[in-house]
Parts: structure tokens; C-alpha cells; sequence
């Protein structure tokens, strides 16, 4: 082959780029909910939602500031990709969210517990686990209301939150039912003690997504 002709069966190279790494884009939904997306450049997407006690993981991708975008797009540009995605995990965060309330705060009918009404709390706290660590809640409140009563305090009017991190609270216009458990000093897990308080009062709940996630008070 004549000089200057380059072989079809070995074409020029040219060096290889060296991909510089890209900034990433961050998308916040709701901090509160505890979720995260996270999107790589090329790659697949990956989401986990993590509520506590319970967890259900899209794929795993695991953060706790709220969703985090990765990629070479700009903001403006990445919403469309990204806001289908957002929303579906914002609707499964939500739904994690109302019933980690539930197996925290609901117990509707009222449980019968060995030992009757002075052993309430301490039955109800081992049996839903809610004390966890080295240390014995404080205080929890068992509300014995059907859920459609709960879900329905999320449309009257919003005040504001005792717990900053919370937004959007509502007060029931009636006293409902509840037991109130405050532990006894001195204990810890798995011997926590409490003293069962059981009235009807007013109660104040956080809501996303028209469902509540938050005891406030």
C-alpha cells in the first residue's frame, strides 16, 4: 500500500477525552418526607423511600436531604425528565408516611390488654415497638378515631406548627379520643414503663398530600 494511504482496517485514533465530572442539580419535594431520587448521567435512575419502621425502596440510592437530582442538565431543563419520577415517589412517601402515623398514633377500636386500662401503655408501646435505642419515648398518644376522621382534619383550616421541621397543621373542631402514655422515669428498653391517661381532647396533626403525618399536639 502506497505511502500516505491509511488502511481502512486501521483508522487514525485521536486521543481519548477525558470526561471532566459534571456538577450536580439539586430537586427538592419535601424534606420532612425523608425520601430521595437520585438520578446518574447515563445511567439508571434510583430512588429510596425511607419512613422509619418502614421502608420501600424503588432501587437503592440511600439520602436524607430531601430529592437529589444528579445530572448535566440545568434545573430548568431537567424538570420535565424528572417530574413524573418526583411525583411518584412523592405519592409513595406520603403513603409511607400516613401509616407509619397509623401503627404510631392509631389504635381504633381501643385495644383489651392483660391487665386492663393501667396497663394499656405499656402493652401498646412493646406491641407497635416504639421505643427503640436506649431510651423509653416520653410521651405518645393512642387516638381512637376511625381514619376517615383523621384524614378529614386535613381540610379544615391550616395554623401553624409547635415542631418547626412541621408545616401545614390543622386542630380537630372536637375533642376526640385518646390515651395519652408518659413514661415512668428511670426506665429503659425493653422495661419502659408509663401511666395511661385515657380523655377526649382537641388534637393538632401535620398533613401532606391531604394526609396526616405528624402528631403535633
Amino acid at each position: 500500500m502506497g505511502a500516505g494511504v491509511e488502511s481502512p482496517l486501521n483508522p487514525p485514533t485521536s486521543p481519548e477525552r477525558t470526561r471532566s465530572p459534571q456538577p450536580s442539580s439539586l430537586l427538592y419535594l419535601d424534606p420532612s418526607l425523608n425520601c430521595s431520587l437520585q438520578i446518574h448521567p447515563h445511567e439508571k435512575v434510583d430512588a429510596v423511600v425511607n419512613t422509619g419502621p418502614l421502608s420501600t425502596n424503588l432501587s437503592i440510592c440511600p439520602s436524607h436531604t430531601g430529592v437529589m437530582v444528579a445530572t448535566t442538565m440545568t434545573p430548568g431543563r431537567m424538570l420535565p425528565q424528572v417530574l413524573p419520577l418526583a411525583l411518584l415517589l412523592l405519592a409513595t412517601c406520603t403513603f409511607g408516611q400516613f401509616a407509619v402515623f397509623l401503627q404510631r398514633h392509631v389504635d381504633q377500636p381501643k385495644s383489651q390488654v392483660p391487665g386492663g386500662s393501667r396497663q394499656y401503655c405499656n402493652v401498646l408501646m412493646q406491641r407497635r415497638r416504639l421505643n427503640t435505642g436506649n431510651r423509653c419515648k416520653p410521651l405518645n398518644t393512642f387516638i381512637h378515631e376511625n381514619q376517615g376522621a383523621l384524614v378529614a382534619l386535613c381540610r379544615t383550616p391550616a395554623r401553624r406548627c409547635r415542631n418547626p421541621r412541621m408545616h401545614n397543621c390543622h386542630r380537630s373542631p372536637q375533642r376526640l379520643r385518646v390515651t395519652d402514655c408518659r413514661a415512668i422515669p428511670g426506665g429503659q428498653p425493653p422495661g419502659c414503663r408509663y401511666r395511661s391517661l385515657a380523655r377526649s381532647r382537641n388534637i393538632v396533626v401535620a398533613c401532606v398530600g391531604g394526609q396526616p403525618v405528624h402528631l403535633d399536639g
